[in-house]
C-alpha cells in the first residue's frame, strides 16, 4: 500500500514513475483492478494502455506480434502500460520472449502482470518485476470494509440481509 501511494503521490520527477510490477495472489483479491486504478491515477492515456488476458492469449505469437507491434509505437503520454493478466499462464516460450521484450522496452514501457501462482513464472521474468503479494482479509476486516464502502455510497442495508451476500462472496 504504501509503494502504490509513493507512486502516486510523489512521482519524483521521473518520465516513468512505476517500475515493472507482479501482483501475485489468489483469485478475485483485486490485482488486476489494483492495476486499473494505478494506470488511472497516474494519468496514463487510455490509447497508451493494453490489456492482455494470458489465460486465453498465452502463447509465443501473442508477444510476438501484440506486445511487440504495441511497444514499437509512439506513446500518447510519456510512456505505454502493458496490463498482462494471468501471466502465470504463458508458455515457457512466451515467458522468456516477453522476459527480452521488456529490457527491449524499458524506456518507454511499463508492464504490470498479474498472477495466481507465482511459482509457474520462470526465474529470469521474475526477476524482471517488482514482486508484490495479495492476501486476503480477515473476515472482521471484510465486513468492516463493506460497512465503510457502503456507507460512502449512501446505501441503507439491513445487517441480516447484508451477511448472506458476505458469506457468498467472501474473500472476494
Amino acid at each position: 500500500k504504501r509503494h502504490i501511494k509513493e507512486w502516486i503521490e510523489n512521482p519524483q520527477g521521473k518520465k516513468i514513475p512505476i517500475s515493472n510490477i507482479l501482483f501475485y495472489g489468489r483469485a478475485g483479491i483485486g490485482k488486476t483492478t489494483l492495476a486499473r486504478i494505478l494506470c488511472n491515477e497516474l494519468g496514463v492515456d487510455r490509447g497508451d494502455i493494453m490489456e492482455i488476458n494470458a489465460s486465453r492469449e498465452n502463447n509465443a505469437e501473442t508477444i510476438r506480434e501484440k506486445i511487440v507491434n504495441y511497444c514499437s509505437t509512439w506513446a500518447n503520454g510519456d510512456y505505454k502500460v502493458i496490463i498482462l493478466d494471468e501471466c502465470d499462464r504463458l508458455s515457457p516460450l512466451a515467458q522468456d520472449i516477453l522476459k527480452a521484450e521488456i529490457e527491449k522496452y524499458s524506456d518507454g514501457v511499463r508492464f504490470i502482470a498479474t498472477c495466481n501462482t507465482v511459482s509457474k513464472l520462470t526465474i529470469p521474468l521474475k526477476s524482471r518485476f517488482e514482486e508484490y503479494r495479495f492476501d486476503s482479509l480477515d473476515m472482521e476486516t471484510f465486513i468492516e470494509r463493506i460497512i465503510y464502502i457502503l456507507n460512502c455510497e449512501n446505501v441503507t442495508f439491513e445487517p441480516d440481509i447484508l451477511l448472506p451476500f458476505i458469506d457468498a462472496a467472501y474473500p472476494d
